[in-house]
C-alpha cells in the first residue's frame, strides 16, 4: 500500500465504507481547502497503527483525520497525532478538527492539550466563545471556507490585510526583504 501524502495539506483518510451518503456530508461540511482527500477502498477497515505506518518522513501535518465510524448519531473523526505520540487518538467534531489542526500546525497548542480539553464525552467541540471568536474573525467558522482575514493597518481584526509586503512579493517569486530598522549612530 502506497504511503500517504507528504505535503504540508493534512490527509482526510476514509476507512469507513458503509454510508457514501455520510461521507459526502462529511466531505461538504469539512471542505477541501485544508485537507487532501484519501477515498481509496484499499485503506478500508485499516488500523491506526497501520495508517501511522504510512505516514511517510518529511510531512508537514500534525495529525491524520479519520472518517472511520458514520454509523454514530453525531457526525465525528478521529483525529491521530503523528508528532508527539504517534497513535495517540481524539475524536472531534469537524469543525473543531479544522481549528485543532491549524493549532497544532503552528504549534500554537498541542495534541495534549486537546485531549485534556475533550470533557467527559471524550468528544474535542468547539467552545461557544471560541465560535464567537471565528465569526468575529470574518468567516473562519464557516467550515469549508478559505477567506483570509488578517489584522488590517488600522489594527482592527476583521479588516482584510493591506495587499503589499512580503506576500505579495513571495507570490510573485520575488525575494521579499526583511523590514529595516532605524538603529542610533554610536557615540
Amino acid at each position: 500500500m502506497a504511503a500517504l501524502p507528504a505535503n504540508d495539506r493534512t490527509p482526510l483518510v476514509r476507512t469507513d465504507f458503509s454510508d457514501d451518503g455520510a461521507w459526502q456530508a462529511l466531505r461538504d461540511e469539512i471542505g477541501d481547502d485544508w485537507v487532501v482527500v484519501v477515498d481509496d477502498p484499499a485503506y478500508r477497515g485499516l488500523s491506526v497503527a497501520d495508517l501511522v505506518a504510512l505516514v511517510p518522513d518529511g510531512r508537514l501535518y500534525p495529525a491524520l483525520v479519520l472518517a472511520d465510524d458514520f454509523s454514530a448519531g453525531e457526525r465525528t473523526v478521529l483525529l491521530v497525532d503523528v508528532v508527539e505520540e504517534p497513535g495517540r487518538t481524539l475524536r472531534a467534531t469537524p469543525d473543531a478538527a479544522r481549528s485543532m489542526i491549524s493549532n497544532l500546525s503552528i504549534q500554537n497548542r498541542t495534541f495534549d492539550d486537546y485531549v485534556t480539553s475533550a470533557g467527559p464525552s471524550g468528544v474535542y467541540r468547539l467552545s461557544d466563545r471560541h465560535r464567537q471568536a471565528l465569526a468575529a474573525l470574518g468567516g473562519f467558522s464557516s467550515v469549508g471556507s478559505s477567506r483570509a482575514v488578517a489584522l488590517g493597518r488600522s489594527g482592527s481584526v476583521g479588516e482584510p490585510a493591506q495587499a503589499g509586503g512580503r506576500a505579495e512579493a513571495q507570490q510573485a517569486g520575488q525575494r521579499a526583504e526583511p523590514a529595516q530598522r532605524s538603529v542610533p549612530p554610536e557615540a
